[in-house]
């Protein structure tokens, strides 16, 4: 499979999803040589996706019909942080720098409150 073809089914309408997403979703993977296993995995995707976890959850087709603010959905701006974080600090700082880095990020927190308000 393409890598985000079955990222479709999160924008499209949620009573599409079966009638229309998963149908294309499978037209376009290649199935050759493998029905059995593709056949396992849509069962697998109605079974958990689409019934333990219903579409409401995961499908943000609502969200954008309504023009409704969406929040992350992903830890995208965790890893950023993060990334950031281990740039700033490196690897065992000594206390001094901990606590300089510490007070940039925190003067940094703040000055993007200030553009906020």
């Amino acid at each position: 499979m393409s890598p985000g073809v079955i990222d479709v089914l999160t924008v499209i309408p949620i009573d599409e999803i079966r009638s229309k997403g998963i149908p294309y979703v499978m037209s376009i993977v290649n199935t050759k040589g493998a029905a059995r296993i593709w056949t396992s995995f849509w069962d697998y995707f109605v079974r958990t996706w689409m019934t333990m976890f219903p579409p409401s959850l995961w499908n943000v087709n609502t969200y954008i019909e309504q023009e409704m603010e969406m929040q992350n959905r992903t830890n995208n701006p965790i890893e950023s942080y993060n990334r950031r974080a281990k740039k700033a600090f490196g690897s065992h700082p000594t206390l001094v720098v901990f606590v300089e880095q510490a007070k940039e990020e925190a003067k940094r927190y703040l000055e993007l409150l200030d553009d906020i308000s």
